[in-house]
């Protein structure tokens, strides 16, 4: 019950924000892709909604992009068909492992929805190691954020010109 409130809140700031950013009010339709990613039927934005306990997080644009929020884990856990080997270390080797690994996978899963793929992306691929404590990086040709706010962990992913990303969407 709990995860359907919060998607339920989650729509309803897509809602909110369709009609500050866009002036959009007339009742959505939504596709999904062959992956599950929802997108709109009519209108020319792309979105991407999140949701965790005491949280949720909505991405709203005019390219690709892909959110995520989370909890902090509290025992990590480093599938190698997920994290790059650098990643792996990194989050084995951090004096606080589990803060390390929940910023790696809301950067990961974020990226994995820009794809519109999810999980099936590739992502042991994209290492963001070296770029973990920064707030804003580019990646191959994509644009992340992440950071944490009121004890949650959010990420942010499109694929735009970081300029123009830090101007509109920060």
């Amino acid at each position: 019950m709990k995860d359907k409130k919060l998607s339920v809140l989650a729509y309803l700031v897509l809602i909110y924000g369709l009609k500050k950013e866009y002036g959009i009010e007339k009742k959505q339709e939504f596709y999904t892709n062959c992956y599950g990613k929802p997108f709109p039927v009519l209108e020319n934005y792309s979105f991407n909604i999140s949701h965790t306990e005491g949280g949720v997080m909505c991405s709203l644009g005019m390219d690709d992009l892909g959110c995520d929020i989370e909890s902090c884990v509290e025992k990590p856990f480093l599938p190698e068909n997920i994290f790059h080997k650098n990643e792996i270390n990194l989050v084995r080797n951090a004096t606080n492992p589990s803060f390390a690994f929940t910023r790696l996978w809301t950067l990961k899963e974020a990226w994995a929805k820009c794809d519109g793929l999810g999980l099936l992306s590739d992502l042991s691929m994209m290492d963001f190691s070296e770029n973990i404590e920064k707030r804003i990086f580019e990646y191959k040709g994509r644009c992340l954020s992440s950071g944490i706010c009121k004890g949650l962990f959010w990420a942010f992913c499109i694929k735009e010109d970081k300029k123009e990303t830090k101007e509109n969407y920060y």
